[in-house]
């Protein structure tokens, strides 16, 4: 996957984050993108559907373990914080699921 594509998608969606101002926004948000925006601020969102969109909604092509390989490199240098999730019968957590990415 090509970082700069991904970068655009972040940044495109933290910008849409952050317009989100009502429950109508919101709908029309979630609606927009298939994707679900969550937390306080409607600012967190998950890669195991970001991969979704992704594909649907951007035509780049790529895996969960591919994105979630890139997730710790990119979010910082966009100011964007990650924590990483794992499957409660992952004992060895060696290598998370997927990533709850805060946009802003």
């Amino acid at each position: 996957m090509n970082k700069e594509k991904l970068i655009h998608v972040l940044l495109e969606l933290q910008q849409a984050s952050k317009s989100i101002n009502s429950e109508q926004d919101f709908l029309t948000i979630t609606q927009k993108y298939n994707l679900t925006f969550g937390g306080e601020k409607n600012n967190k969102i998950h890669t195991d559907e970001l991969v979704n969109i992704l594909q649907e909604k951007f035509e780049i092509k790529t895996e969960l373990d591919e994105l979630n390989s890139l997730i710790p490199a990119i979010c910082p240098s966009l100011g964007m914080t990650f924590k990483a999730i794992f499957l409660r019968n992952d004992s060895n957590r060696t290598r998370p699921y997927a990533y709850l990415v805060n946009l802003w």
